[in-house]
């Protein structure tokens, strides 16, 4: 995503930067309904990047992160594993920066919650030697393999 790519390029002077990312947000949450649970992935995950590298304003609009929390909350069950795990940890650096308002990590972390919570009721733990070889029999037996510390 764009805004992770100037995170890391450190290219743009900051304060052009904090300017831009202010009027992005700003237009963004006009327009957050015509995002795409892809859009809304990609655009947390810069923000997440951004977050982490220090480079956004602290007077970023508050108003983006919360319509992108309520939009993404109501996306949620059509994210993807990898959009879920970079929306969580972009959530993550937001919220380490105190930039994540609690009305938006309520509504799309409660819910990730609640779909989480049914995605494992149904999960069916007879895949997992299926899945992860002799690791899943120990997990599924919960009995430690004899050789599986030894150096």
């Amino acid at each position: 995503m764009a805004l992770g790519k100037l995170a890391e390029s450190q290219q743009l002077p900051n304060n052009y930067l904090q300017d831009f990312l202010k009027n992005w947000a700003t237009q963004s949450a006009k327009k957050i309904s015509q995002f795409n649970r892809q859009n809304l992935a990609n655009n947390v995950w810069g923000l997440g990047k951004l977050a982490e590298k220090r480079q956004l304003p602290n007077d970023f609009p508050q108003d983006f992160l919360s319509k992108w929390a309520n939009q993404s909350a109501q996306e949620i069950d059509k994210f993807n594993p990898q959009e879920l795990a970079n929306s969580v940890w972009a959530l993550g650096k937001l919220a380490q920066s105190q930039l994540l308002p609690n009305d938006a990590s309520q509504s799309f972390l409660g819910e990730w919650a609640t779909q989480s919570t049914e995605s494992i009721r149904v999960f069916n733990h007879r895949i997992w030697p299926t899945v992860f070889g002799p690791w899943g029999n120990w997990l599924r037996t919960a009995s430690y393999p004899t050789t599986a510390f030894k150096t």
